[in-house]
């Protein structure tokens, strides 16, 4: 019978809610069916996340999106001319034809031609390259690995590539961005012509960020990638993959829906990652040292290394160091971390000190509690939220 008590305190309380939302006149209330959020109440575009605001009419569907990738197709097959692809709607080519492993030629290095006639490969699903064939790969991410398609019957990826071929189709011939990262060295061929230069024959592992002139029609992408060769970073598991994803150029044709509020990467591109919050202290300082010779380098290795060394003498194990693609950029900050004295990160630790206006930390600088905090919870003030009807149902809740 308990529950039966439990739930009868339950709707009592509900009742009594429903009449203190009646007795206050005709005005929709919040949580009412017939309230709607205004700029005079309003309520977030979702409510507060309790389901008291069951009329808020939130968007299921915002995004910002570029016309130039909305209308590009793609696919894996040789298209017949009536083919358009499947739409490429974020950016995302899903749809590969792979090839490998293919051994490196003889006095040939990664970051060269092969003098194979690379540039000329249009396969077909099922078409041979000597032993290999062109096998489809369809994805539901950005991310295609070779490791996992070859790891059984290759024990040493090390002196071999793998090829990917794709078709895009572009119904008014717009050029785009590719964001795309590799494994290790690899090549690029958009309508075959290698997208390298003098400069720069190949692309590395710390990602790309390359133009990609389409023509109007069908234009064909082939990728060469090579297996990471250092394998120090990640402890020796082999790595060997790439992913990437399509941005517009232009700003200016991008078409938004939903978004109230938006602020331009500091870079003013595609970008792949979210935007860092930072206050005016740390902002000032990364900028006046971007913008020495060495673009901030010896600075900022030096401020992970006094962190490091803050986390170690808080007694953590470790901490964690993003941002990084070689492993010798890891070993140089950590070398640095071990050199400072042992009671140096005491000092560190009021020098790092970069909160932003109104951020709530538990501790004070000087290691006791956040005072303000304490106060709160021995004098805590009245909430419009907690009223009659809250308190009421705490109290029904509390006795069952």
């Amino acid at each position: 019978m308990r529950w039966l008590v439990a739930a009868a305190g339950i709707a009592l309380s509900v009742g009594c809610i429903t009449q203190s939302i009646a007795a206050q006149g005709d005005q929709a209330q919040p949580g009412s069916p017939q309230f709607k959020p205004s700029s005079d109440q309003p309520v977030g575009w979702r409510g507060d996340g309790s389901g008291r605001f069951p009329a808020a009419d939130a968007p299921l569907v915002w995004g910002r999106q570029s016309v130039a990738i909305k209308e590009l197709g793609f696919q894996a097959k040789k298209p017949k001319p009536e083919d358009k692809g499947q739409p490429m709607g974020d950016g995302v080519i899903r749809e590969w034809l792979t090839l490998g492993p293919v051994s490196v030629p003889e006095g040939k290095t990664v970051k060269e031609d092969f003098g194979t006639d690379e540039a000329s490969l249009a396969p077909d699903q099922g078409d041979k390259s000597g032993d290999l064939e062109w096998k489809a790969a369809r994805l539901d991410t950005s991310y295609l690995s070779f490791w996992a398609m070859y790891k059984e019957s290759l024990k040493d990826p090390k002196g071999h590539v793998a090829y990917a071929h794709t078709w895009v189709y572009s119904a008014e011939g717009k050029p785009v961005y590719v964001n795309v990262m590799f494994s290790g060295t690899s090549k690029i061929w958009l309508n075959g012509k290698d997208l390298g230069t003098k400069d720069r024959p190949s692309f590395d592992a710390n990602g790309s960020h390359v133009k990609l002139a389409l023509v109007k029609g069908w234009n064909r992408i082939l990728l060469r990638v090579s297996p990471l060769a250092d394998l120090a970073w990640p402890k020796g598991i082999n790595q060997w993959h790439f992913n990437n994803a399509l941005f517009g150029t232009e700003k200016d044709e991008y078409q938004s829906q939903n978004i109230l509020w938006s602020t331009p990467m500091p870079d003013n591109g595609p970008g792949v990652g979210s935007p860092i919050l930072v206050g005016d202290k740390l902002l000032a300082l990364a900028e006046k040292y971007a913008a020495g010779p060495d673009k901030g380098r010896a600075f900022f290795f030096e401020l992970a290394a006094k962190q490091l060394a803050v986390f170690k003498g808080l007694g953590f194990a470790g901490g964690y160091i993003g941002g990084m693609a070689k492993a010798e950029s890891f070993f140089e900050i950590i070398d640095m971390a071990e050199k400072f004295g042992a009671n140096d990160w005491k000092e560190f630790a009021k020098e790092i000190q970069f909160c932003r206006d109104g951020e709530f930390y538990l501790f004070e600088t000087d290691g006791a509690l956040n005072r303000e905090y304490v106060r709160s919870l021995e004098h805590p003030g009245d909430s419009k939220e907690v009223n009659f009807n809250y308190r009421l149902s705490r109290c029904v809740h509390s006795a069952f």
